[in-house]
């Protein structure tokens, strides 16, 4: 099986409260369809900053640029990684959880934060967060100059590395069109089967999840050259197995030996 790559933050160790997060919300989901949930590792569990999957049978060139829009793009991984370390991007801070269910000055797919939070998407439970800069508000902003200042604090940073990324040749995989953004910092704690829940109990669980993340939070986490890992794998899932070898950005020496082995079988 071809192996293939991904840019991924959190994978391994996870701080004390976010450990507690994810291992509540999957309890949460334990409880609503009992063995029938396959819940992730803590250590599995991770963000998706970018795919670096490759067009099969066109080495190193990127496969969303083909799928999505048609293109035959030479990947410059060792320049992306170049402009991610060296371009003053890195740290940058991430709130996951504590987001109340009123408006905020961002949409995430013309919804609130609150309601994308936390969602079953097929078959997969995705917890969501976003670029933050300082510190959150706890209530809700009590004049026009603190919704000003709600503005500020959530920058566009990772859709904005996602962008630069199609300048080294590698296309977001929710980046099919100019116009798309997505800033969104989502990660999977787990699956469950396709007809497992009806609708009614779907949209229950989701509304169980969201409140627990609103009442939780907020969690501020600092995403630093040392949290981000090119990670090869043959299951997307990224089990800590054998199949899966992931490799901390900041300590990668870039050749072509080493890009070849991320995708070969």
């Amino acid at each position: 099986m071809q192996k293939q790559a991904t840019l991924v933050a959190l994978y391994g160790n996870k701080e004390n409260k976010l450990a507690k997060l994810i291992t509540e919300c999957q309890a949460l989901v334990k409880e609503a369809v009992k063995e029938e949930f396959k819940e992730y590792a803590l250590e599995q569990v991770h963000a998706t900053i970018i795919g670096l999957e490759e067009d099969k049978g066109n080495p190193r060139h990127n496969k969303n640029f083909n799928v999505l829009r048609k293109m035959n793009k030479l990947m410059d991984l060792p320049g992306f990684a170049d402009f991610l370390l060296k371009r003053g991007i890195l740290p940058f801070q991430v709130q996951i959880g504590g987001f109340q269910d009123r408006d905020y000055p961002f949409t995430c797919r013309d919804q609130s934060p609150f309601l994308r939070s936390a969602s079953i998407q097929g078959p997969y439970i995705v917890l969501m967060g976003w670029p933050l800069r300082g510190l959150p508000f706890f209530k809700p902003p009590g004049s026009i100059q603190e919704c000003f200042w709600e503005t500020r604090i959530y920058p566009q940073t990772l859709d904005e590395i996602r962008l630069a990324a199609q300048g080294f040749n590698i296309l977001h995989n929710y980046h099919p069109n100019l116009t798309d953004v997505d800033n969104d910092f989502y990660f999977r704690i787990g699956l469950i089967p396709a007809n497992s829940l009806d609708e009614i109990s779907k949209k229950k669980l989701e509304g169980e999840l969201r409140r627990y993340l609103s009442e939780v939070g907020p969690i501020v986490i600092n995403i630093s050259a040392d949290d981000l890992y090119v990670v090869s794998y043959e299951d997307p899932t990224l089990p800590i197995d054998s199949t899966t070898t992931s490799h901390r950005l900041c300590k990668i020496n870039w050749n072509l030996t080493f890009i070849d082995q991320l995708y070969d079988p």
